[in-house]
């Protein structure tokens, strides 16, 4: 038997991975083989597609009559990656038994009426993957996904309920940290289902393409070739919205202590699909430092429910304040009229025109290490990780985590209202009285200070001393 009568009877057996992947492919192979959820996080130019898809191709040859689905971001995506992987891997099938496309349904189909169906998720969010059933799933290049979750959970997953096929997680990193690939992949570690690939471990390239390569996409250092060839967590910093924030410089201690005197400011993103962020603060005048103390996140409530708890927050914070604090909200002022009128709790609309240069000055204040922000603000410091503009730059990424960047927004608002030239210490001092004591702004001695004022007390006068108005 020659070489090709072999590959041909191996076809038909299913046999295709053994023999047609390189070496440095076939510990991924065995790893999609040896997990019914396995999760993989590659290098580009690895060659996970084949090595998928000979995964798939061997259950649908062994196993007549079944389906697998393989989802990607787009229907057109699917076809431009897959169909090239197919071409390539049925040059050596006998014609008897390689797959038929069949553009109009979008599948693949063999002689014994096993299909490879082709997906878009993110046109329908997921409803034209849709099934009865499968016998496997790929989810390829996962953190591209718009609604993952969603899609995984209440899509594909029921799919396989009654078959116990697999369902494979593929993909690079994605750019936007707060995605739902990586609580996926924190999961799978947990769990022991997860592998990684990088560059260096694809070793049919050598040094020189990989170091042509890596300084095509901007050096060893570009977020671009360490996210997508060295598989690390970045985000693009021209896509962050606040890329100044730094944990080391801007997140203290919960038990932090305020000044003696201070004005306190609450700012509110108003929401009810999106979250309602509500953030406590007050500005240091000494130090002209924006200090963030506490956080609210809630979704679909009422405006009594978010004024209560937002109530409950302030009298935390600051007990009972002579002087209610500064709020200041999202600018529906039918919520901001309901309210103060049926829930006492006052809040001014902001300005949002300019929305850009607000950001610049927050920005601003992150540069100068004017912004300090206490480490119970869990929601506020995770969106300010990992918050992102859309592609465009005409609005902030939404999230399934992170949502709308709701506690971003509520900051901008709350920045953009403070009062940086309000002095909230006493004018004259805690200890002195103005009716009893006369103050000599010039600084002079008490002994030179009571000369003064018997200098200035009218002739025959036995009364108190002169105060400054």
């Amino acid at each position: 038997m020659n070489e090709k009568e072999a590959k041909a009877q191996l076809w038909q057996m299913g046999v295709i991975g053994a023999w047609y992947l390189y070496d440095y492919q076939l510990p991924v192979y065995y790893h999609l083989r040896g997990h019914r959820y396995p999760l993989l996080e590659t290098t580009r130019r690895f060659g996970k597609t084949t090595t998928d898809l000979v995964v798939a191709l061997e259950d649908l040859i062994r196993n007549p009559g079944w389906v697998w689905r393989w989802c990607e971001p787009w229907k057109d995506q699917a076809r431009k990656i897959v169909m090239p992987a197919m071409d390539a891997l049925q040059e050596t099938c006998p014609p008897a038994f390689r797959f038929k496309f069949y553009r109009t349904d979008s599948f693949y189909a063999n002689r014994f009426d096993s299909k490879l169906y082709l997906l878009g998720v993110n046109e329908d969010k997921g409803e034209s993957a849709r099934g009865s059933f499968s016998n496997g799933i790929t989810a390829d290049e996962l953190g591209s996904w718009a609604e993952p979750s969603y899609i995984l959970n209440e899509v594909l997953r029921p799919q396989l309920l009654t078959t116990g096929g697999p369902l494979h997680e593929l993909s690079t990193p994605p750019d936007d940290l707060g995605h739902f690939w990586y609580e996926e992949k924190a999961r799978a570690i947990n769990d022991g289902r997860f592998l990684q690939k990088t560059i260096n471990d694809v070793d049919t390239i050598s040094d020189a393409e990989k170091a042509s390569m890596c300084a095509a996409v901007g050096g060893p250092q570009s977020p671009a070739w360490r996210r997508e060839f060295l598989c690390e967590p970045v985000a693009d910093p021209e896509r962050l919205v606040i890329p100044e924030y730094d944990p080391n410089r801007h997140v203290i201690d919960n038990d932090t202590g305020r000044p003696a005197y201070f004005t306190p400011y609450v700012g509110l993103d108003l929401g009810f699909n999106d979250h309602t962020a509500a953030l406590f603060g007050y500005f240091d005048f000494a130090a002209q430092t924006l200090i963030i103390e506490d956080e609210l996140l809630v979704r679909g409530e009422n405006s009594e429910q978010i004024a209560n708890q937002a109530k409950a927050k302030e009298a935390a914070l600051w007990g009972t304040l002579a002087k209610e604090p500064f709020r200041v909200g999202d600018n529906d002022r039918q919520q901001l009229h309901d309210l103060l009128t049926m829930c006492n709790y006052a809040v001014l609309p902001t300005r949002k025109d300019d929305k850009l240069a607000a950001i610049t000055a927050l920005r601003l204040r992150f540069t100068q290490g004017k912004i300090k922000i206490k480490a119970r603000c869990e929601s506020l410091l995770y969106q300010l990780k990992v918050g992102l503009w859309n592609e465009r730059r005409t609005d902030f990424l939404r999230g399934e985590k992170t949502g709308h960047l709701d506690a971003i927004d509520a900051l901008i608002y709350l920045s953009r209202n403070v009062n940086e030239h309000l002095n909230p210490f006493p004018q004259y001092g805690p200890e002195v009285i103005p009716q009893t004591h006369w103050i000599n702004p010039s600084g002079a001695s008490s002994e030179d200070a009571d000369a003064l004022s018997r200098a200035f007390r009218p002739l025959g006068s036995t009364g108190g001393r002169l105060g400054r108005s």
